[in-house]
Protein backbone atom coordinates (compact mmCIF):
# COMPACT_ATOMS: atom_id res chain seq x y z
CA UNK A 1 0.00 0.00 0.00
CA UNK A 2 1.15 3.49 -0.78
CA UNK A 3 1.77 5.84 1.76
CA UNK A 4 0.63 9.30 1.61
CA UNK A 5 3.70 11.72 1.58
CA UNK A 6 4.05 14.60 3.20
CA UNK A 7 6.58 17.79 3.99
CA UNK A 8 7.02 20.00 6.85
CA UNK A 9 6.29 23.74 6.36
CA UNK A 10 5.73 26.88 7.80
CA UNK A 11 2.06 28.39 7.72
CA UNK A 12 0.11 31.68 8.91
CA UNK A 13 -2.79 30.35 11.27
CA UNK A 14 -4.42 33.38 9.22
CA UNK A 15 -4.48 31.20 5.80
CA UNK A 16 -6.27 28.39 6.97
CA UNK A 17 -9.84 27.37 7.31
CA UNK A 18 -11.09 23.98 8.40
CA UNK A 19 -11.69 21.03 5.62
CA UNK A 20 -15.58 20.51 4.67
CA UNK A 21 -14.93 16.91 5.36
CA UNK A 22 -12.85 17.34 8.87
CA UNK A 23 -14.83 16.55 12.09
CA UNK A 24 -14.54 19.78 14.43
CA UNK A 25 -12.97 18.87 17.72
CA UNK A 26 -15.68 19.31 20.17
CA UNK A 27 -13.93 19.51 23.72
CA UNK A 28 -15.43 21.73 26.23
CA UNK A 29 -14.16 24.68 26.57
CA UNK A 30 -12.23 23.94 29.72
CA UNK A 31 -10.23 21.30 27.21
CA UNK A 32 -9.70 24.19 24.77
CA UNK A 33 -8.33 26.12 27.47
CA UNK A 34 -5.91 23.47 28.97
CA UNK A 35 -4.56 22.37 25.13
CA UNK A 36 -3.70 26.36 24.70
CA UNK A 37 -1.95 26.19 28.48
CA UNK A 38 -0.67 23.14 27.21
CA UNK A 39 0.96 24.56 23.89
CA UNK A 40 1.98 27.68 25.50
CA UNK A 41 4.05 25.86 27.88
CA UNK A 42 5.23 23.45 26.17
CA UNK A 43 4.72 24.14 22.18
CA UNK A 44 2.63 21.61 19.78
CA UNK A 45 3.75 18.30 20.51
CA UNK A 46 1.46 16.97 17.29
CA UNK A 47 1.40 19.12 13.92
CA UNK A 48 -1.68 19.99 12.24
CA UNK A 49 -2.42 18.21 8.73
CA UNK A 50 -3.41 20.10 5.46
CA UNK A 51 -3.88 20.25 1.85
CA UNK A 52 -3.30 23.45 -0.11
CA UNK A 53 -6.54 25.34 -1.21
CA UNK A 54 -6.75 27.64 -3.88
CA UNK A 55 -4.90 30.88 -3.89
CA UNK A 56 -6.28 34.43 -3.99
CA UNK A 57 -6.16 36.49 -7.46
CA UNK A 58 -3.43 39.04 -7.20
CA UNK A 59 -4.73 42.43 -8.25
CA UNK A 60 -2.23 43.11 -11.44
CA UNK A 61 -0.51 41.29 -14.21
CA UNK A 62 2.54 40.79 -12.16
CA UNK A 63 0.72 39.41 -9.49
CA UNK A 64 -2.03 37.21 -10.80
CA UNK A 65 -1.98 33.78 -9.53
CA UNK A 66 0.58 34.63 -6.73
CA UNK A 67 -2.11 35.80 -4.06
CA UNK A 68 -2.27 34.35 -0.49
CA UNK A 69 -2.74 31.35 -0.22
CA UNK A 70 -5.78 29.06 1.77
CA UNK A 71 -4.75 26.35 3.34
CA UNK A 72 -7.67 23.45 4.38
CA UNK A 73 -7.52 21.76 7.78
CA UNK A 74 -7.80 18.06 7.69
CA UNK A 75 -6.34 16.59 11.07
CA UNK A 76 -5.97 18.95 14.22
CA UNK A 77 -8.51 21.57 14.02
CA UNK A 78 -8.87 21.61 17.48
CA UNK A 79 -5.44 22.36 17.88
CA UNK A 80 -5.46 24.95 15.74
CA UNK A 81 -8.00 26.71 17.49
CA UNK A 82 -5.65 26.65 20.82
CA UNK A 83 -2.78 27.71 18.96
CA UNK A 84 -5.12 30.79 17.74
CA UNK A 85 -6.71 31.35 21.33
CA UNK A 86 -2.45 31.48 22.57
CA UNK A 87 -1.79 33.78 20.23
CA UNK A 88 0.50 32.00 18.20
CA UNK A 89 0.10 33.68 14.78
CA UNK A 90 2.43 30.53 12.75
CA UNK A 91 3.05 26.75 13.15
CA UNK A 92 4.93 24.15 11.07
CA UNK A 93 2.31 22.05 9.01
CA UNK A 94 2.27 18.69 7.65
CA UNK A 95 1.26 19.68 4.06
CA UNK A 96 -0.21 16.98 2.05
Amino acid sequence: MKQPTYKMERIALADCKPHADAEAYSASSEDRAALSNSINESGLLSPIAVIPGEREQGTGNREQGRGKKTWYVIDGIGRLNALMAAGVTETDAQVF
